[in-house]
């Protein structure tokens, strides 16, 4: 099972154990979609559209009964 299905299932299953460390998960998240290989260019968009779908999980975290997101993903 690659990393990005379990992070996107431990958002589901405890959204604030992710929370308390997705500070910590912006870099390596940022790095993946980032990369440029020279070789495997398939292999690598698979990666990217799995650390996107990663991403767009977190996104939809809810906490509270208000159904309060991440302070960063609201509009104002």
């Amino acid at each position: 099972m690659p990393c990005h299905h379990i992070l996107s299932k431990l958002g589901d299953k405890c959204p604030s154990a992710v929370l308390a460390v997705l500070d910590s998960l912006v870099d390596p998240l940022q790095n993946t979609i980032n990369f440029k290989p020279k070789q495997e260019v398939d292999r690598n968009e698979d990666m990217i559209r799995r650390a996107l779908r990663a991403i767009a999980s977190l996104n939809c975290i809810r906490l509270g009964p208000l159904g309060e997101g991440l302070p960063s993903a609201r509009h104002h």
